[in-house]
């Protein structure tokens, strides 16, 4: 029953603030087979073919796992080379450098809509990038990529709540958590928005040594059937939480799949 299903530890009902007077309750959950899980599997060649396409893409990034490294000889200060010291006169450099140049931690999360319209050939195509994406992440080094997913409840006694289900993190997860969404399913309406909000939550923080993004991946506007949140209201909330987004430093990269 609905109320099972929030009361489990992995899922969660929390509030999220539109305005002064609007307030969208939300559940989240990392237990995503519960509310978009299909009993049959649609999608088994469509993940296969995001991973092929994760392996041509992993030869082009390969290169993260290497790391450039600089000699720099004959100086006055650093470290001492050994092999200079028995012929050395007093006045010449034996002292050496080494810099080492590493590519900076990189976080992806990839957020896609699986509201109704998303069903076909749009949800094939959004689940070959993702899945594309995610594979590398298995194998490269200081590159990591969580995927999730929205919609809203299907119960039918009260009204549709905005979905926010955690699929894939490739810090926890293995490759064989992406094997698993060949069997995803749509699930009601598009409540991107607050959505995006619990999501910027739980991101880490851009610095020096890490980028962060966020993926954006839908096929309408923000909506979930309620006169709280449809039309402006969810249009101007959307974009002010992608504003934050970027106040933040996080990259924003959003596809409208057509």
């Amino acid at each position: 029953s609905p109320g099972n299903k929030i009361a489990k530890s992995d899922t969660k009902l929390k509030t999220c603030k539109v305005d002064v007077n609007t307030f969208i309750p939300i559940v989240i959950t990392n237990e995503w087979e519960e509310y978009f899980k299909s009993p049959v599997c649609h999608h088994d060649k469509t993940i296969k073919r995001g991973i092929q396409l994760g392996k041509r893409l992993l030869s082009r990034l390969k290169n993260r796992n290497t790391v450039k490294q600089d000699i720099f000889e004959n100086l006055k200060k650093g470290k001492l080379n050994r092999q200079k010291i028995y012929s050395a006169p007093f006045n010449e450099n034996i002292f050496y450098r080494v810099e080492k140049e590493n590519f900076k931690d990189t976080f992806i999360h990839i957020s896609l809509d699986l509201s109704g319209s998303m069903q076909g050939l749009k949800l094939e195509k959004t689940l070959q990038t993702a899945v594309a994406i995610a594979y590398t992440a298995c194998y490269l080094k200081n590159f990591d990529v969580e995927i999730s997913v929205r919609g809203t409840t299907d119960e039918r006694k009260t009204q549709p709540r905005p979905l926010l289900a955690y699929v894939f993190n490739s810090k926890k997860h293995s490759l064989k958590e992406l094997y698993k969404l060949a069997y995803l399913r749509t699930n009601g309406m598009t409540p991107e928005g607050v959505c995006l909000h619990e999501i910027r939550k739980s991101l880490p923080k851009p610095s020096y040594y890490q980028d962060v993004f966020l993926l954006n991946i839908s096929d309408g506007l923000p909506n979930i059937n309620s006169s709280q949140y449809n039309f402006s209201t969810a249009v101007n909330h959307t974009a002010k939480v992608i504003r934050n987004y970027k106040k933040d430093g996080i990259g924003v990269l959003s596809y409208f799949i057509s």
